[in-house]
């Protein structure tokens, strides 16, 4: 079969078409891994994440094309409470609501209103409450979610793997009910992994956890054990032993969350915040106990990825010698 110039030239067009497509969609995506963090002190914050994530939801789940800064306040800040770091000041929406039109103005906008901001740009917290006033995603950026709805699950993606532990994405997704697929994260750059981490650092604390001893195996598989990272992976925390600790779940999840911390001493160090039953039981069981050790001194966690877990992640009080 001969095949016609024209028809070489019509198969090179739509391919040079796909292609540019497939690099506007990742300038587009790019966009949101730029995204500037708020830090205070040094500390992460997720306040600007947590809102786009509530925002994809929104316009995932109901078509919502913009949220209410009463809505966000009763929705978002209570999430910005629980991942945030340890702070005295009280969680608020107000900071991203409108900065986050500085940082994206192409895919941010916010309802500017007379004496709505203070004379350092911030949101004056009450008038926006009396006003209800509106934010969400520019049109352009509606129309190309609308255009590629694989995208919202793509962005939601991207957020939360360079901004939360791995622990935490599902648990956040449902928090602010947004669903993600098994193939949405194709456009999504992975970072790189060791594949060797939960083996290895599993290994190095004798397949147990190092807070509780928790070994169950099953069908001599070990099982509800997992490799934490201190630093989390999200903040670029290298997949070293010496980043790791091997912790049950449930610990593992308290210590993503920051109930608990270990000290440079290597020292367990509980949460005052935490209350109920568990927290008593938690405290008394750990509270200013030594991890258990690992094989070889070299494994032992760094006093660099235990400071930063200090500082960014636990929700409590360090003292002086362990800061």
């Amino acid at each position: 079969m001969i095949i016609s110039d024209d028809l070489i030239a019509t198969g090179l067009n739509a391919t040079g078409t796909r292609h540019k497509a497939m690099k506007n969609l990742e300038s587009f995506l790019a966009k949101f891994q730029k995204l500037s963090v708020f830090t205070k002190k040094g500390q992460r914050a997720p306040h600007k994440p947590l809102l786009l994530l509530y925002a994809l939801a929104k316009l995932q789940r109901d078509q919502q094309k913009f949220i209410t800064f009463n809505d966000a306040e009763k929705d978002v800040a209570p999430l910005i409470e629980m991942y945030r770091p340890w702070s005295n000041a009280s969680s608020t929406v107000s900071y991203p609501y409108n900065r986050l039109a500085n940082d994206m103005k192409d895919i941010w906008w916010f309802e500017d209103k007379p004496n709505l901001l203070g004379p350092g740009g911030d949101l004056r917290v009450t008038e926006a409450r009396s006003l209800n006033i509106k934010a969400g995603f520019t049109h352009d950026t509606i129309k190309i979610f609308e255009q590629n709805p694989h995208l919202i699950e793509n962005v939601a993606t991207l957020l939360l793997s360079h901004h939360f532990a791995d622990g935490l994405h599902e648990e956040i997704l449902e928090a602010v009910g947004l669903e993600i697929g098994s193939d949405t994260t194709s456009l999504v750059p992975k970072k790189n992994r060791n594949p060797e981490f939960r083996r290895e650092v599993i290994n190095a604390y004798f397949e147990q956890c190092c807070f509780c001893d928790f070994d169950m195996k099953l069908n001599g598989r070990g099982i509800a054990l997992e490799a934490a990272h201190i630093q989390w992976h999200a903040a670029n925390g290298p997949d070293q032993v010496i980043n790791g600790l091997a912790l049950c779940v449930l610990h593992h999840r308290l210590f993503d969350f920051g109930a608990l911390t270990v000290l440079s001493d290597h020292t367990i160090h509980v949460s005052e915040n935490i209350a109920g039953n568990w927290a008593r039981k938690l405290t008394s069981e750990l509270q200013n106990k030594k991890i258990r050790p690992p094989r070889k001194t070299e494994y032992s966690p760094a006093g660099e990825y235990l400071k930063w877990h200090h500082e960014q992640v636990f929700k409590g009080k360090i003292g002086e010698r362990h800061a």
